[in-house]
């Protein structure tokens, strides 16, 4: 193999870590996760922004929740996107943000580190039928929020 040959194959195992050993960790802390205690968890705010999809993204909602155990406060985020059949899906987004402040969610959390958390539940009725995602590819796309705006 000559030095290009070899510098192809470098580039592409390069690329593969770079892109699938955060998937590999997030579906191996899913499948953890079935173990894990579960509690209530208070929705804070929900925030529009816009998840990766293809060349540029769509529309979506990061929620911030709230959950205590042994009385430390923890947070944790998902991501809503997608799945609605109608062109406004930013207003849909908006309008399901009211509804779900101040709402209760189940999540599981590890014992190990009490603040890494993921939903129980992720097709939950009151998600329309959006896709949900804890992935942290989709989740450093949250836009920056007011701290205020995440505890209330």
């Amino acid at each position: 193999m000559d030095a290009a040959a070899w510098l192809r194959v470098v580039a592409v195992v390069g690329f593969v870590a770079w892109w699938g050993v955060p998937r590999l960790r997030y579906g191996l802390q899913r499948a953890m996760s079935r173990k894990w205690p579960q509690t209530s968890a208070t929705i804070q705010s929900v925030t529009i922004g816009w998840v990766p999809a293809g060349n540029a993204g769509i529309p979506g909602a990061f929620v911030a929740y709230i959950y205590c155990v042994d009385g430390m406060r923890c947070a944790g985020i998902f991501a809503m996107y997608g799945g609605f059949g109608r062109t406004d899906s930013r207003g849909d987004l908006e309008r399901m943000a009211k509804v779900l402040s101040g709402s209760a969610v189940e999540i599981r959390y590890s014992l190990s580190d009490i603040c890494a958390s993921l939903l129980v539940n992720a097709r939950d009725p009151r998600f329309d039928g959006l896709n949900v995602s804890q992935d942290p590819e989709y989740l450093k796309h949250m836009p920056q929020v007011h701290i205020g705006d995440l505890v209330r």
